[in-house]
Parts: structure tokens; C-alpha cells; sequence
């Protein structure tokens, strides 16, 4: 009979016990052969270290079938039930339910299989759990003057005549997994008799075949040799990094302002009104005025300034442009003030020593008059030809216009 119990989740607990109870047991049923078997905490999760009984759902004496509760046990996390894996009788309990806190490994009852007489049957002692056993107190050992033994490298502990056989058997405080312990019950092995190569002492599977021979016996230990080499990040050949010169201070480049292209700008030049004065007799200078703002208005090329939706499906459906895209420029006059001259040297005596000079600008040549337009910046360059248009009329051949 097996004593491994399952939880809800239908887990195997313990499947080390399972198989050691199977080799112990055998599939003898009789009287002289039967022997109870303890009942420890099982721990329902992997961090799980103790637990409650709430409560006992059968009682001594009372036989239980696989799958039956067994017994609820509550932690600080949940409330679960332990199944029976195996038909088998409730022998003893131990642990009555409680609060108290029990240790997953300690003995809280004793089963029997369901063909066994209890009442002739041998209660087995409490095994100490691994994790309640205290560790041994270690002894100074008295300093010797003699040198420490070399150390050996991998390949000669690779190499190592295995050890000599154990008189007592090894305690070993780990679970073995289901295949290494298929393999201990096969070949009626202990896990005690076999010494681990793996993390803290771990028996691993290829420490089980190296010692039934089935591969090289030195193999697992050179590669626990190899592992723990690995383990350690060798850093003896890292040299630091040379420090990068500094860079050089970015200069913040400001991009110039993006003008927008429908700002209206104004755009000036300056025109001489003497040849359209003297033709006054006929015609005011105002009308001579009008007739070149005409002329100049007549063969400007196309305006840029970009269309919007409704003028784009205007121009598909052959409806006539917007007058938006094709203006009409009218100007202003005011009279012309031409920049003054540079200052020349003993202006710029005077102005050192404190003399505030008066400087008057160059006069402004009769007739002449400042035209100005105001226009989108996008159209600066139509608005010039515009008025060198105009110039040219008012300067040019005032008949003609």
C-alpha cells in the first residue's frame, strides 16, 4: 500500500514514499508482514513550511477508499482537502484538529492497509523531520603550520578515484523526483546510498546510473566541476573603458522664423511723377496715376497663393477662378525720403568728442514720390514687377498710356 496522499488538485505529494513503501510492502497482505506506515504534513505548495488541521473527516479505525478526504488542512493562504490516493485504514491520529501550527513532515497520523488488523498491528516510531533536525555544532579545528594541499584543477578532479563506500548511511533532505525514484525501487536502492553531485548535495539521475554503471562514473562528477565553473563570471581579464574625450558644446542654432505665406507685407518704390506732371495740361497726374495702375494690373502673372478645396473643385469643373488667386493691386503715395548719406570722417570727430552735429539728409529729387502695395508675402515678387510696371508707365512714355 502507498501512503502518498494527493491534494485537490489531484498533485502527487511524495512520490519518493510512494516507492520506498511499495519495496517495503511488496504485495504481501499477510498479518506477519503488515506494517503501519506514518502519515506526515504534506505541503500542499512549494512554499508552503507548516499548516492547521481543521478538521478530520474519518476517524480511527475507519476504513477510506482512493479519493476519499482524508483530512482539511488550512494555511495563511487557503483551505484545502487532502484525498486519499490508495484504499487503506485510518489507524491512529496524532494531530488532532486544532489552530496549532504543525511543520509539513511531522507525523500526524499512522495508516494501515484496508485488508490489515489494527489491532495487531506494529505502530511505527516518529522519523525526525529534516527540516526539525538541528544542524551539528561544528568544532574548532586546532591550526596547523603545515602548507594547505595544492589545489586540484578540473581535469584531475575529473579524474579523482571515486570514494571509498560509507559505513553509515547519509541523511539526505531532499525529494527524490519520480524517475530517480523509479530507478532507486527497480534496483532496491536507498537515496542515502548514493552521494549527489547536484546544487547543495542534490542526488541527481546521473548520479543513480553512474552508480548502477550504466555510464561513466566520473562524467557527473566532472560535470558538476564544469557547472561550478561556470557559475563564476570571470571578470580578471576586463579592463575599464578609456573616458571619451568631452564634447564639444552644441550651439543651439536657432532655425530662422517661418514667415507665413498669406502675411501681408508691404512693398515700396520709389517713382518720379516730373514727366507726369508736365503733361498736367491735358490729363490731372491722378488720372496718369489710374491709366498706369491699369496697365500694370493687366499682365501680372499668376498670384501663389495656394487654393483652397472649394477653388481646386472650382477649376475641375471649368467654373471661373477665385478672384482671390488673381488680384487686383491698388497703391498708395507719400512723399519720398531718401536715406541719409554715411556720415563722413569729422562727422565722426565731432561725434566722439561730444559735438551733436545736425545732420540733414540728401533732398529729395523734385516729382519723386514713394508708391506702396500692400501683398501676401508669398507674392512679394509679383507685387515689385507690379510696381516696376508702374515705373515704367509713369517714367516712360506717358503718351502711350
Amino acid at each position: 500500500m502507498s501512503s502518498a496522499l494527493r491534494s485537490s488538485s489531484r498533485r502527487l505529494l511524495h512520490p519518493a514514499h510512494a516507492w520506498r513503501a511499495a519495496a517495503v510492502r511488496g504485495i504481501s497482505s499477510t498479518a506477519c508482514a503488515c506494517k503501519a506506515h506514518n502519515f506526515t504534513m504534506p505541503a500542499l505548495s512549494p512554499t508552503m513550511t507548516e499548516g492547521s488541521i481543521s478538521a478530520w473527516r474519518i476517524n480511527e479505525g475507519d476504513k477510506f477508499s482512493a479519493g476519499d478526504v482524508i483530512l482539511e488542512v488550512e494555511t495563511d493562504k487557503a483551505q484545502m482537502d487532502v484525498e486519499a490516493q490508495d484504499d487503506g485504514i485510518l489507524a491512529k491520529i496524532f494531530v488532532p484538529a486544532s489552530k496549532d501550527q504543525v511543520q509539513v513532515g511531522t507525523r500526524i497520523a499512522v495508516l494501515a492497509d484496508i485488508d490489515d488488523d489494527i489491532s495487531s498491528l506494529e505502530i511505527p516510531a516518529e522519523k525526525p523531520a529534516a527540516s526539525q533536525s538541528p544542524p551539528p555544532e561544528s568544532k574548532p579545528e586546532p591550526q596547523s603550520t603545515a602548507p594547505p594541499p595544492p589545489k586540484q584543477s578540473d581535469s584531475e578532479a575529473s579524474s579523482a578515484p571515486p570514494d571509498e563506500p560509507h559505513s553509515k548511511p547519509r541523511k539526505n533532505p531532499f525529494v527524490a523526483s519520480p524517475g530517480i525514484a523509479l530507478l532507486l525501487h527497480t534496483h532496491n536502492l536507498q537515496l542515502s546510498d548514493i552521494k549527489g553531485t547536484g546544487p547543495a548535495g542534490r542526488v541527481l539521475k546521473g548520479d543513480v546510473l553512474a552508480h548502477l554503471g550504466k555510464i561513466d562514473k566520473d562524467k557527473p562528477r566532472a560535470l558538476a566541476a564544469e557547472i561550478a565553473r561556470l557559475a563564476k563570471l570571470d571578470l580578471s581579464n576586463i579592463t575599464p573603458a578609456k573616458p571619451k574625450p568631452a564634447a564639444a558644446p552644441k550651439v543651439d542654432k536657432k532655425a530662422p522664423a517661418k514667415v507665413d505665406p498669406l502675411q501681408l507685407v508691404e512693398v515700396s518704390l520709389p517713382i518720379s511723377l516730373a514727366r507726369a506732371s508736365a503733361a498736367a495740361a491735358d490729363s490731372p497726374v491722378a488720372d496718369a496715376i489710374a491709366r498706369a495702375v491699369d496697365f500694370a494690373n493687366a499682365g501680372l502673372p499668376p498670384s501663389k497663393i495656394p487654393p483652397s478645396p472649394a477653388e481646386l473643385f472650382d477649376e475641375v469643373i471649368g467654373l471661373p477662378v477665385s478672384p482671390r488667386r488673381q488680384p487686383r493691386y491698388t497703391v498708395t503715395s507719400a512723399e519720398y525720403k531718401p536715406a541719409p548719406p554715411p556720415p563722413s570722417a569729422a562727422e565722426l570727430f565731432d561725434e566722439v568728442l561730444g559735438f551733436k552735429a545736425t545732420r540733414v539728409g540728401a533732398a529729395a529729387p523734385s516729382g519723386l514720390r514713394e508708391f506702396k502695395v500692400r501683398v501676401p508675402a508669398v507674392d512679394r515678387d509679383r507685387a515689385e514687377f507690379f510696381l516696376a510696371k508702374v515705373k515704367f508707365s509713369l517714367e516712360g512714355e506717358v503718351e502711350k498710356v
